[in-house]
């Protein structure tokens, strides 16, 4: 049964704004070692329209940028509608 894992939007966001952490902790890099982890299990990242919407407005992505750097990386993503 594949896995699904609902991403914080600070995973994404401290990927694409390169964050680093209290003592010097690359939270950009730990944030990618996680979505290698989800390749490589096979999981699935869920993400809704509410994360994707902060992800965007943090740091000034279009959602397209967003997608296109999920399919990148290859992770089976799914988006879901919480909000209409």
């Amino acid at each position: 049964m594949q896995q699904r894992i609902y991403l914080d939007s600070n995973i994404l966001i401290s990927i694409f704004k390169n964050e680093i952490g209290f003592h010097f902790r690359f939270l950009s890099n730990e944030a990618e070692k996680l979505l290698i982890k989800i390749k490589e299990t096979n999981s699935k990242v869920i993400l809704s329209d509410v994360t994707l919407e902060e992800i965007t407005d943090i740091t000034h992505n279009e959602k397209k940028s967003v997608i296109e750097f999920l399919t990148t990386f290859k992770i089976n993503f799914e988006e879901v509608v919480l909000l209409k």
